[in-house]
């Protein structure tokens, strides 16, 4: 009894058998679309000058449509105040590319990070000559690099170790002849 238990019988082996050959029958007819050896999967590939579109493509996209009409009369009652004064009116094929901007432009006027970012945009940002200097003034020192160079054996033991100082030697102002003559 015992070995009967540890081995599958005669039955469940046909079972296995039976199950196996339906699973072959059902993917025959997949066979002509299955991977040959030695062939691509996508033997033509992308098509030259096609490209997989962006974000940054859609974003493009987006900005060139119309902004709604809907929109654009709320925008105008808001920019326009009250009703004394005479109304506001925005370009009736105005795009939301225009919209954003005139948004990020009255967020400027109130506000110096809307601001800054504009004129960085626009005029590109301010370049700032940074200098840096030791305690009291004095230059700062060169840096000390440290070389190691070890040898290992295969059963990785270290063998040798060896350090390279590469620290640059300072650089001397040339000296100034003039004043003797």
């Amino acid at each position: 009894m015992a070995n009967s238990q540890k081995s599958p019988s005669h039955t469940d082996k046909l079972a296995k058998q039976e199950r196996k050959q339906e699973g072959k029958v059902q993917m025959e007819w997949l066979r002509p679309y299955q991977f040959q050896p030695g062939q691509s999967g996508n033997p033509k590939g992308r098509p030259p000058g096609k490209r997989i579109p962006t974000i940054s493509d859609a974003m493009v996209w987006v900005m060139q449509l119309p902004y709604p009409p809907h929109l654009r009369k709320q925008l105008e009652a808001k920019l326009g105040g009250p009703p004394p004064n005479p109304p506001f009116k925005l370009p009736y094929n105005m795009t939301f590319a225009q919209a954003c901007a005139l948004g990020r432009g009255l967020m400027a006027v109130v506000d110096n990070a809307a601001a800054e970012l504009i004129m960085d945009r626009m005029e590109g940002a301010i370049r700032q000559e940074l200098e840096l200097m030791g305690p009291g003034g004095a230059e700062l020192p060169a840096p000390i690099l440290v070389t190691q160079l070890v040898e290992i054996t295969k059963a990785g033991e270290t063998v040798k170790v060896i350090d390279i100082d590469s620290t640059p030697e300072p650089v001397q102002p040339p000296a100034d002849n003039s004043a003797g003559n």
